[in-house]
């Protein structure tokens, strides 16, 4: 099941850079509604990923959303680079090839932190939490009678 989500937040990046590239949608910081479109489907993936697969930790959940939050700006920021290579992806113009791929790597970390904190935070609202399981024999406690 998380194969497929992750190939659906995969599939998402590679739908929005080819937007981008054919100039329907304007590069990813721009943050236009187009834009935020694809950054709602990703939670929506990622909120899906928690609330199916992490059934009882919250870290559980933060480590699915970093993951797919990985995995979504990294397919992104390759098929920036390889496929669709020429017009502006990111929005922001560079003086070097260092400086882009510092910029990359701000990008890919800012977004796996990002799919984390909203993956523990949807979790957390979702009542998703390491319980410690009740000890088997222990009767509930009584409330004691006054005299």
């Amino acid at each position: 099941m998380l194969a497929v989500l992750v190939a659906v937040a995969a599939a998402l990046s590679l739908a929005e850079a080819a937007l981008i590239y054919y100039g329907t949608l304007p590069p990813l910081l721009s943050y236009s509604p187009g834009n935020l479109v694809f950054v709602l489907l990703r939670f929506a993936v990622i909120l899906y990923a928690v609330l199916s697969l992490a059934k009882n930790s919250i870290a559980k959940s933060a480590s699915i959303g970093a993951l797919l939050g990985f995995t979504s700006i990294f397919v992104f920021l390759l098929a920036a680079r390889t496929i669709f290579s020429g017009p502006p992806m990111l929005g922001i113009a560079v003086p070097n090839i260092e400086s882009l791929y510092l910029m990359f790597a701000l990008v890919l970390v800012g977004n796996t932190a990002l799919g984390a904190i909203f993956a523990a935070a949807a979790a957390w609202a979702a009542g998703i939490a390491a319980k410690k399981p009740a000890k088997q024999g222990a009767r509930p406690p009584t409330k004691k009678q006054k005299n």
